[in-house]
């Protein structure tokens, strides 16, 4: 009987092992050993007796489906291997003790190998059923499951018509449009080809017809599955080079004024720097909020002077780009003078003053905290020389900005009490002797004259009655005296001197009328060595 389809209650998946006692002229035990799996019920609802023997089941079939197909041909020399076929197995027992009896017995399987050959088998589980049959016509059956796997995966190309190379693993090399952070680009869209059904793939965000790709690295990727659930994958990437640098616009010059703190008075805080300001605006076509940084910040106080401010921006990509503002702090504001005298400075010049008038320089502050230069319109100081009359002073303030205070001036008035300088006037006596013969002699001087403080050339008093050099002057002590007065000051000098005409010839007694060396005198008659000695005549 159990060669004839039993059915048997519902197993747990897995290894079964029924063992089945039927009596002919000896007691055989045969077991049978089925495995029970998920799917392998027939579709009448019977059980599958899959081959094996009471040890070992024997293992289904697995192949893969031929390249680019869905179905596995079972090709001479790729063969289904038969199951194992045995008889009578297992041991004779007449008695409870002795040796156990194995009897052998000849089989036959069908289908045969050959028959088997060229067969086709689709995806999925094929039961193939064995009959064996014993030399006496006793029959039994099992099936060897075939499966045919689908281990092929999708393939990827370009649709019909498309010159384009297929993307997948490519890397897509883009640049940036003009002042965008983008790049436009479209492609074929690729198709996914399987040997047996490809399933929906799951594309992209973005459209093969065309996206606009930010600069960066994008990934783009196509999945598919197959009926068998294998995975292809077409991955691509969409490199976009930003290539645009950033733009960066400032005020091109600025210039602040150095605050005047200081009055009218000088009183006050003075201040050395000036807050300078400036706008800046920096832009990409990649970021929303482009930011900069310079070298000098806006708000900064400067002192006076010229800058250059440098305002650097770089974008994500590395692009940088500058500007350069010329800045600058002005001082508007002059200085100005504590103190300028108001009346006039009266100063008198006496015989042998060494100094002129004197004044206080005056002060001058300045709204830069720097002394500002004063000075003198003529470089005049105080204690120098000046000649009488009235003198303007005049000084000025100059910061380093060159800006200049309202003039301080005040009068000097300069009066002069000197007197007249004689120019040449003998430091000594002229003393002469006196001509041979005479009671006279000649007396020789450079010519005087005099000067008075304001270099005017002065005459001596009276020049027409006094002496001149190379006079005659007569034999004792002649005074010479030479009067000058200064226009300036009224003052007189004098220059006093003396001729002394020595008379040196010693008389000399009469000896002969006819005597040349001697006179004679015209009332007289008399001889005499000196006309003077005849009454001077």
């Amino acid at each position: 009987d159990f060669l004839r389809p039993h059915y048997y209650p519902p197993q747990t998946l897995g290894m079964s092992r029924i063992v089945v006692q039927m009596r002919d002229k000896t007691i055989l035990s045969l077991a049978l050993l089925f495995t029970v799996s998920q799917g392998s019920l027939l579709n009448s609802g019977t059980p599958v007796n899959y081959c094996g023997n009471g040890t070992n089941a024997m293992a289904p079939i697995v192949v893969s489906a031929d390249p680019g197909s869905c179905t596995w041909l079972n090709q001479k020399g790729i063969n289904i291997i038969q199951p194992p076929t045995i008889d009578n197995t297992g041991s004779y027992n007449p008695s409870k003790s002795g040796t156990p009896e194995e009897f052998g017995r000849e089989v036959s399987v069908t289908p045969t190998i050959e028959e088997l050959e060229g067969i086709t088998y689709a995806i999925g589980t094929t039961n193939v059923e064995f009959t064996a049959k014993d030399k006496y016509g006793r029959v039994n059956s099992c099936v060897v499951p075939v499966v045919v796997e689908d281990a092929e995966l999708p393939q990827w190309s370009q649709p019909a018509g498309s010159t384009s190379p297929l993307l997948c693993g490519s890397i897509v090399k883009l640049q940036t449009e003009k002042d965008k952070c983008t790049a436009f680009f479209k492609y074929a869209l690729p198709i996914a080809t399987d040997n047996c059904k490809v399933l929906t793939p799951q594309t992209p965000s973005h459209p093969a017809e065309g996206f606009n790709y930010p600069a960066g690295m994008t990934v783009v990727e196509y999945k598919v599955l197959d009926s068998a659930a294998n995975a292809a994958k077409c991955e691509f990437h969409i490199d976009v080079k930003d290539i645009q640098a950033p733009t960066i616009t400032c005020d091109p010059e600025v210039i602040s004024v150095l605050p005047n703190n200081i009055g009218i008075d000088g009183k006050g805080q003075c201040t050395d720097k000036a807050m300078v300001n400036y706008k800046c605006v920096a832009a990409d076509n990649c970021e929303d909020k482009q930011t900069f940084s310079c070298n000098i910040p806006t708000g900064s106080q400067l002192g006076v002077g010229s800058y250059k401010i440098t305002c650097d921006t770089t974008d994500q990509a590395g692009h940088k780009s500058s500007f350069t503002i010329d800045a600058k702090v002005d001082d508007r504001s002059p200085p100005v003078f504590l103190s300028c005298p108001s009346a006039p400075i009266t100063h008198t010049i006496m015989d042998g003053d060494s100094f002129g008038p004197m004044w206080q320089i005056p002060k001058a502050v300045d709204n830069s905290c720097e002394p500002p230069t004063v000075s003198e319109s003529k470089n005049r100081k105080p204690g120098d020389f000046m000649s009488p009359g009235s003198h303007q002073i005049t000084y000025t303030a100059t910061d380093k900005s060159g800006n200049s205070a309202p003039e301080c001036t005040f009068l000097v008035t300069v009066i002069d009490h000197r007197a007249p300088t004689i120019n040449n006037c003998p430091t000594k006596n002229i003393v002469v002797a006196a001509d041979m013969h005479a009671t006279v002699a000649r007396a020789t001087w450079t010519a005087i004259n005099a000067t008075d403080t304001n270099g005017n050339l002065l005459v001596a008093q009276n020049i027409d009655k006094l002496p001149k050099s190379g006079m005659h002057f007569h034999v004792g002590i002649n005074p010479v005296e030479f009067k000058f007065k200064s226009l300036v000051s009224g003052k007189e000098s004098s220059c006093q001197f003396s001729v002394i005409v020595n008379d040196a010839e010693r008389p000399v007694p009469l000896k002969q009328a006819t005597d040349t060396s001697m006179f004679k005198c015209t009332k007289s008659g008399e001889y005499v060595k000196n006309h003077r000695q005849c009454g001077g005549k």
